[in-house]
């Protein structure tokens, strides 16, 4: 899904890494409250997907 922007559209690579950052921050949060499994799963989730995010924004290059 792209948003259009005043250049055309959104990059991919912002609206990836803001997603990625929320679900490592919403996983940091589990932590705190004690939830360990769902916060490392998060975390890790998190971490995957800007990985991938970054893969994908070199290869459309």
């Amino acid at each position: 899904m792209l948003l259009k922007n005043k250049k055309g559209f959104i990059s991919i690579k912002w609206l990836g890494s803001s997603v990625s950052g929320l679900v490592v921050i919403a996983g940091i949060v589990a932590l705190l409250l004690g939830q360990t499994s769902t916060g490392i799963l998060f975390v890790i989730l998190g971490l995957i997907g800007a990985i991938l995010m970054t893969a994908v924004i070199r290869g459309l290059r």
